[in-house]
């Protein structure tokens, strides 16, 4: 089944890029950065092994940390293979989409912190360039969100905020 080799293909992925001479604890400042709060080191073994399935922000946080595409390279041959999006498939591409969000708004932030009272031709060029990228990065993901299905969660009740 495409799913189960989806999963199987990100499982190893996730698993090689994950093995460092650090261990896990490599990754947990980025968790905090990411996700508020430190994640259980036990947590990436049970993981590896397959007895927990990896989240979307696991892929997000190892992808950062190792400054790895390997995730978006498989996403990008799954479409240009088009191979049908399942469930797994199309969590994976949201990780795409989240972890361009990152890399170009950290872009973007890079190019306005350069800046002072005035800026020169090229900074102001590239400021304006990072800023679009951004940009078109959240688009992007505002329109993919926008088109998933919403699910029916029976009985919630929902707070307005005041």
């Amino acid at each position: 089944m495409i799913q189960t080799k989806i999963r199987e293909d990100i499982s190893e992925i996730l698993s090689e890029l994950l093995v460092t001479d650090r261990g896990p604890a490599r990754f947990q400042p980025a968790y905090e950065q990411f996700a508020g709060q430190m994640t259980d080191p036990a947590q990436f073994s049970r993981r590896r092994n397959g007895s927990l399935d990896w989240t979307i922000m696991d892929a997000i946080v190892i992808q950062h940390v190792t400054k790895s595409d390997r995730i978006n390279d498989y996403m990008r041959s799954l479409r240009r293979n088009q191979v049908a999006m399942s469930p797994i498939a199309e969590a994976a591409s949201l990780i795409e989409i989240a972890a361009s969000i990152y890399k170009e708004s950290g872009e973007a932030a890079s190019e306005v912190a350069k800046c002072g009272d005035q800026i020169d031709a090229i900074t102001h060029a590239n400021v304006l360039r990072e800023l679009e990228e951004a940009r078109d990065a959240v688009l992007t993901a505002l329109d993919r969100i926008k088109r998933l299905p919403l699910a029916t969660v029976p009985n919630v009740v929902r707070h307005e905020r005041a």
